[in-house]
């Protein structure tokens, strides 16, 4: 083998030994927002205290609406990634935001579809859908990047 050919084949084997760690630390959940919203990234941090109800502000003053979904596998992997707690623990939470008068839980759709089309018609609004939701996605929202 010649000197070039080892190397492609070096190179070649170090791309396909580090995909499934690429693939792996893909989330299958977009966080999206109306279009009109100037916030084009945050934090994982600053999306778990959105979630959490204790950012409630855009940089620009208007109030976030966060909306989540009430069930289901991408429910399940946004809180597990971006809000460190399983669906229980954060009905639980909420619960008690309500009773201790701290705050109001999130309005929450029974599919991707009802959320995107709620965000997509509401300022303000902020939520997650699948990555292949994302492919039917309106012009009315935009994607958020996350930074770690």
């Amino acid at each position: 083998m010649s000197k070039n050919k080892i190397i492609r084949w070096i190179l070649l084997s170090c791309m396909l030994i580090q995909l499934p760690y690429a693939l792996a630390n893909e989330s299958k959940t977009v966080v999206i927002a109306h279009a009109e919203n100037k916030a084009e990234k945050f934090s994982k941090d600053e999306i778990k205290k959105i979630f959490l109800g204790k950012r409630t502000k855009w940089d620009d003053d208007r109030k976030i609406i966060f909306v989540t979904l009430s069930t289901g596998p991408i429910h399940k992997e946004f809180l597990k990634t971006y809000v460190g707690k399983t669906p229980a623990q954060y009905n639980k939470y909420w619960k008690k935001q309500i009773f201790t008068g701290k705050g109001k839980p999130p309005k929450s759709f029974k599919t991707e579809k009802q959320l995107l089309d709620y965000v997509s018609k509401t300022k303000g609004a902020l939520g997650y859908i699948s990555r292949k939701t994302l492919s039917n996605k309106s012009n009315k929202i935009q994607i958020i990047k996350i930074e770690q």
